[in-house]
Parts: C-alpha cells; structure tokens; sequence
C-alpha cells in the first residue's frame, strides 16, 4: 500500500492572516496532481521543523523570504524547490483522513 504524501514547493503567508497556504503536490495512490492547502498558521511551525528534520544540511529560515509592504504588512515565502527533502506524510502528525478536506485542487 502506498502512503499519502505531499511535496511542498512552497508555503506563503502574511503578517495579518491567520492560515498558511502550502503549495505543491499531492500523491495519493496511483495519483497525483497540483494542489493548494489551507491550514492554520500553528502549521507552519510543524511543516518547518518537519523541512529542518527531514534536510539537517541547510538552515530551514536560510529558506524564508520576506516582502515589507508600505501598510506595514509583511509577505512571508517558504521555497523549497532546492531541498533534497520536502515530502510530507500528514499521517505523521494527524489521522490521515483528517487534512484531506482541506485540500482543493
């Protein structure tokens, strides 16, 4: 049986939301496609630590870009095209089920 996993290309978020917006690629079985996932901000905490784990050659902040905007706003980007590792399997961390309605195509 295959696991479920995510590639994450990127993550983006801002000063004022509360919800990150991971980029990237999920495979599930025998499928696969491009997606974006919405999840609260108290994920990108549990998505970096897993990216710092998962690559202990980099620094994973080396890897967050930041964007000042004029009303004090500030754009947060997470790319991870250059890690070797940036796969997820959400089974690590919650039910597997339970992510998954989160997910729109």
């Amino acid at each position: 049986m295959m696991k479920n996993k995510t590639t994450i290309d990127k993550i983006e978020f801002n000063s004022l939301g509360d919800e990150i917006i991971v980029i990237g690629r999920v495979f599930k079985n025998l499928m696969s496609f491009s997606t974006t996932i919405t999840l609260p901000l108290n994920w990108f905490n549990i998505i970096l630590n897993h990216l710092q784990k998962s690559n202990p050659e980099i620094i994973i902040h080396d890897y967050i870009h930041s964007l000042n905007y004029p009303d004090g706003t500030t754009q947060y980007e997470l790319e991870t095209y250059d890690l070797n590792e940036k796969d997820i399997d959400w089974t690590q961390f919650i039910d597997g089920d339970t992510i998954w309605y989160k997910i729109g195509a």
